[in-house]
């Protein structure tokens, strides 16, 4: 295959939930998938591998939030509740012990580079669950972000998440 610079591609991407923009990131969204795998060797060849088989994938969105609006943190903190009384704003939090997070808090999540030329460069996770905030630091120097952690959930037929177009 030649060499096209055309295919080499960078900078940010804006992070949609359920359709809507989180605003702007500070320091770079990550998106990690694994492989979870089992060898499989036999008594035929002894310790000689025969096998690898794929035992579990796990799928991860690290997203450093900017606007660490309240609107924001509801957003990407399950079991919250926002009370908006005029210029007035209080976000409850609340513990939801044994809450089954897929069913009652799983949304689209989908990032789409700020220069893609199509939604053939989006990446999207049909079932997202945001594991919380994991640190919102309070500096007198830095700039506050939200760092959020969100995990993909597989759908009806097995899908994690895709590149791309849906359409396609």
């Amino acid at each position: 295959m030649p060499c096209n610079t055309q295919n080499v591609k960078i900078g940010a991407c804006d992070i949609y939930i359920d359709g809507v923009n989180l605003g702007l990131t500070k320091g770079g969204v990550v998106v990690s998938i694994s492989t979870e795998t089992k060898t499989a060797n036999d008594n035929h060849f002894g310790d000689i591998l025969s096998e690898e088989l794929v035992v579990g994938r796990e799928i991860t969105v690290k997203v450093p939030i900017a606007e660490t609006t309240l609107e924001n943190i509801q957003k990407a903190l399950p079991a919250t509740s926002l009370t908006v009384n005029s210029t007035k704003e209080r976000l409850d939090i609340y513990e939801n012990k044994g809450t089954k997070l897929r069913n009652a808090f799983s949304v689209e999540l989908q990032l789409r580079p700020i220069h893609a030329a199509s939604a053939n460069e989006y990446f999207t996770i049909p079932i997202a669950i945001s594991l919380g905030v994991t640190s919102l630091t309070y500096e007198s120097k830095k700039q506050r972000v939200m760092e959020v952690e969100f995990r993909a959930y597989e759908d009806v037929n097995g899908k994690l998440a895709y590149f791309g177009d849906i359409t396609a």
